[in-house]
């Protein structure tokens, strides 16, 4: 028989015949050597990446950040109740002064009552026999009925209707109004005066 060229087996210890993995070598490559740490090559980072951390193998983990949400106060709703308060007070200021703006001669009382909140007020100011004046301005009798009228229709119970008439008007002047007040169902009446003493 003719003698066969013994074969070497790389990374095989003929000593006690179990494989013995070779340790790389660091070549020109750039391929680290036995111990070292390797990196993986990442991509661009996804959406929102702040912090890295090293996993178990040593690879780089990018933990996404939370995005930071601003706290906001919407100030519109205070806006508007502002707006609306003023302009609640302006119309009522306007009102008031509107009413007594006429100036007239009032009878003196001994014994007068505190006004009432009523949801709805109607002031009329007879001036003299012939003048009836309503928020500053001239009205005549059918006007007068309409708005007594009008306001009873929505219920005459809320309904107050104030008289402020000169202490020289006579009490035929004053009558039909009582009357108009009485045939819608009015019930709440009275009349402006000074208080004496």
């Amino acid at each position: 028989m003719v003698p066969q060229p013994r074969r070497r087996v790389r990374g095989r210890n003929f000593a006690d015949g179990r494989a013995r993995r070779q340790p790389p070598q660091a070549g020109a490559g750039g391929t680290a050597a036995r111990g070292t740490t390797r990196r993986r090559q990442t991509g661009g980072c996804p959406s929102r990446c702040s912090v890295s951390r090293y996993a178990a193998g040593g690879d780089v983990v990018k933990i996404p950040a939370r995005p930071r949400t601003r706290l906001a106060f919407n100030i519109t709703p205070l806006i508007d109740i502002v707006f609306n308060i003023m302009i609640f007070f302006l119309v009522t200021a306007h009102f008031v002064r509107s009413q007594e703006v006429d100036p007239v001669d009032l009878p003196t009382a001994t014994q007068t009552e505190e006004e009432e909140t009523v949801p709805q007020r109607i002031v009329l100011t007879i001036m003299n026999e012939t003048t009836l004046r309503m928020n500053g301005r001239d009205i005549d009798r059918e006007t007068v009925e309409f708005l007594i009228a009008d306001a009873a229709a929505e219920g005459p119970d809320d309904v107050e209707v104030q008289i402020r008439c000169d202490k020289s008007v006579p009490y035929r002047v004053v009558e039909p109004i009582l009357f108009d007040c009485a045939g819608h169902g009015i019930q709440r009446v009275g009349f402006k005066v000074m208080e004496g003493n």
